[in-house]
């Protein structure tokens, strides 16, 4: 018996099946903004029905469903025409309507639905949608994706800390609020969904005045956007931002929050950019507060870095003057078949090299810099000594440079200096001792008693070495002129 009776039910089911795939599409379907849904006129109908989110009830043309799609959001409606006491479908129609807490529109769209104070609703006195106010569970329609312009207004004696989005059943994305003209204002991008604006009130507290205790140090101060020339109110636990630009030949070298006789410094950042300027970002506090800068002579200078044919960026870095400064790793990407093997300091406004060294390695930075990169081919060891063909023994420079048949080496390579070169005005050459040979060719220069005088391919850097420091000189083209030399510790 249970089974004949699954059989009729499924034979049953198998037929509404079958109309509902035969019927016809209702046409001219829509909604008001009111809620008043309506509909072509189909031949031969008998019933309609009209379902809001699955649910059905006979219906008319013209029928309101403000009383069925109460809650803001995205809803689905279908219209069916039946004949036949309602077990056959002729044609049917299904599609989507949106309610922003105020009025409908057909399809899915991005919705304001109204908005609320995370603390207490009775804070906020006005919300606005690019310059339209909405009431506080109505709403407005806008393009998903594009910016919206909110403004907010405020009971006295509170402040807008901060807004976010909520929907789909979370909070998204805080937004800066910033204040003007009695009100609050801020911009969000609309998401492709219904949502509701949460706003974040605190007691407002004052920013009494900025305080540079060094002096007058300062060219300028703006607080949100605005010169900063008398108190202002913010919203405690809020956020809250400045532009500090200070005389020139001065820098920044602190910031923080004076509040209740206490120095806050936690929760405030400042970022230096190139034109002096500097962005100052704080947590507002509970109570009144001031802003003390303290400003001294900028002795700062930069370290740039230059990668000398290896690929990639390294981000130049500010250091005090005459402070150290810990050599970092090389960042940039080696050129084929080369090794990284250390830093040359490069003196920014010459180009002559004042030190040298590896990474970890602290240096005195004293002037603005340049740190180049140093490349080594490993296939350059001591060993090519012998395998080249080439005598161990170290040869006297002078026979070196003026004969024709001067031993060679096949690298061409010199030595790369590892400590500041010698000032030669008036005193005995100081050797060149090495570490490593670097890619670049020593030029020979001249030869004097006992030394001689050498400088890099680029003569970018000059070296004076003791003879007993040669150990290959590969001839150049005319004489003296352009000999590779080797140095050996």
């Amino acid at each position: 018996m249970k089974r004949i009776l699954c059989l009729i039910i499924a034979a049953a089911l198998l037929c509404t099946v079958v109309n509902a795939a035969a019927a016809d599409k209702i046409t001219g379907a829509s909604i008001t903004a009111n809620g008043e849904v309506f509909w072509n006129e189909y031949p031969g109908n008998e019933q309609y029905w009209l379902g809001v989110d699955g649910q059905y009830v006979p219906a008319e043309i013209g029928d309101n469903i403000t009383d069925r799609a109460l809650e803001p959001g995205v809803h689905t409606v279908c219209i069916d025409s039946t004949t036949d006491g309602g077990n056959t479908y002729l044609a049917t129609v299904t599609f989507e309507i949106t309610f922003n807490g105020k009025t409908y529109a057909k399809g899915a769209k991005s919705a304001v639905c109204g908005w609320s104070d995370a603390e207490d609703d009775e804070r906020i006195t006005s919300l606005s949608v690019n310059g339209e106010e909405i009431p506080r569970k109505g709403g407005a329609f806008v393009d998903a994706g594009t910016d919206v312009s909110l403004a907010f207004t405020v009971v006295d004696g509170f402040s807008v800390a901060s807004a976010f989005l909520r929907y789909n059943g979370e909070d998204e994305e805080i937004y800066p609020v910033s204040s003007g003209d009695g009100s609050y204002h801020c911009d969000v991008t609309a998401p492709d969904a219904v949502w509701t604006v949460v706003i974040k009130t605190a007691k407002t507290v004052a920013a009494g005045a900025w305080i540079c205790p060094d002096g007058d140090l300062i060219a300028s101060f703006e607080l949100e956007g605005t010169a900063f020339d008398g108190p202002r109110g913010f919203a405690g636990g809020g956020f809250a931002s400045a532009t500090v630009v200070p005389r020139e030949g001065y820098a920044l070298t602190d910031v923080f929050l004076r509040c209740g006789g206490e120095d806050i410094k936690d929760g405030v950042t400042v970022t230096k950019h190139e034109n002096n300027e500097y962005d100052v970002s704080f947590t507002v506090p509970d109570s009144d507060f001031d802003i003390i800068v303290r400003a001294a002579e900028d002795r700062s200078v930069t370290v740039s870095f230059d990668g000398n044919g290896g690929e990639g960026f390294m981000e130049p870095v500010t250091v005090d003057n005459d402070e150290s400064y810990t050599m970092p790793e090389c960042a940039f990407k080696a050129p084929g078949g080369l090794v990284f093997s250390g830093w040359v300091l490069l003196d920014s406004s010459t180009g002559e090299q004042y030190a040298a060294g590896a990474p970890g390695d602290e240096r005195v930075i004293d002037r603005d810099t340049v740190m180049r990169a140093v490349w080594d081919d490993p296939a350059v060891t001591e060993s090519t000594d012998t395998t080249s063909g080439v005598p161990d023994e170290t040869e006297d420079i002078t026979t070196a440079a003026d004969t024709d048949t001067a031993e060679t080496s096949d690298t061409g390579t010199a030595a790369q200096t590892t400590e500041r070169p010698a000032d030669t005005s008036g005193t005995e050459p100081v050797s060149v001792k090495t570490e490593k040979r670097s890619v670049l060719p020593w030029i020979l220069l001249g030869v004097g008693i006992g030394a001689a005088v050498c400088a890099a391919s680029s003569f970018a850097v000059f070296m004076i070495l003791k003879k007993r420091d040669i150990k290959k000189v590969k001839p150049g083209n005319k004489g003296n002129s352009g000999k590779t030399i080797i140095c050996i510790r």
